[in-house]
């Protein structure tokens, strides 16, 4: 009797991980999860592979290398660049100096240099273990998959963060340009860049982001407000921030939206 309870628990425990698991085959993404379908595509490319235990990481920051990697991944014809990149080859771009030949993301990075895709600090370096901002993926976004962006904005990144607005491909989790982006967001910007698809979830603008990292310029007057939602002037991605000390003279910051948008 206690074989087949223990069993039973086990057979239980299973289903349930099972449940867990989305067509991303990933244990820690469910079929809630906001970057489910972006998380499933990246992984049947061979864009990403996930972490030897059989988790994603969704919410994890990406650091400067594995964002790099993944993008030249993603990229046309990356298999020809890779190619050019071995330690072996005399006509190999110049790297930087914190990139050793014997790093595993050497390659990758060298391809990325080759392609113009990326540039490195002022001070000569790449900063591999540094996570990456949503203006620095954006270049190296743009750039790498073509989206033909406006070069010498002002400011710098206004061009490439514009080139994907037009794919609607900045998630609705983005709070700003120096945000900090997850291996969840980066599945989902490059999801909608390689299938143009505009989601339901909805995108955001730079004029949005603009606001987001400086509210102040972005007051609003206030319209019907119901629970979390708002018929306002605030742009798509923002609601009124009834919280504000304005608020009893009908003038509020617009602030944006934490959580993902849904389809009505």
């Amino acid at each position: 009797m206690r074989s087949k309870l223990i069993l039973a628990s086990a057979v239980t425990a299973l289903l349930f991980t099972i449940s867990k698991t989305t067509a991303a085959g990933f244990q820690d993404v469910s079929h809630s999860h906001p970057n489910a379908e972006a998380i499933a595509y990246v992984r049947s490319e061979g864009i990403v592979h996930g972490y030897p235990d059989g988790t994603f990481r969704p919410s994890q920051n990406i650091n400067r290398a594995e964002f790099t990697k993944i993008i030249i991944l993603a990229a046309p014809s990356y298999d020809k660049k890779l190619v050019a990149c071995t330690p072996e080859r005399n006509d190999r771009p110049a790297l930087f100096p914190d990139v050793n030949e014997h790093d595993w993301f050497w390659p990758y990075i060298c391809s990325a240099k080759a392609q113009s895709i990326i540039d490195g600090y002022p001070d000569g370096t790449f900063r591999p273990a540094h996570w990456i901002n949503f203006a620095e993926v954006s270049k190296i976004i743009s750039v790498a998959l073509n989206l033909d962006p406006e070069i010498g904005a002002d400011p710098w990144y206004r061009g490439y963060v514009e080139a994907i607005e037009g794919h609607g491909a900045i998630p609705v989790s983005i709070t700003g340009f120096s945000k900090n982006i997850t291996r969840g967001e980066m599945a989902e910007v490059i999801y909608r860049l390689k299938t143009e698809q505009q989601l339901k979830r909805g995108s955001l603008t730079y004029e949005i982001l603009e606001c987001a990292e400086q509210p102040s310029l972005c007051a609003a007057t206030a319209g019907n407000i119901e629970g979390k939602k708002t018929e306002s002037d605030c742009p798509l991605g923002f609601l009124i921030d009834t919280h504000d000390s304005s608020f009893v003279t009908e003038t509020h910051v617009c602030k944006p939206i934490t959580m993902q948008l849904t389809a009505d």
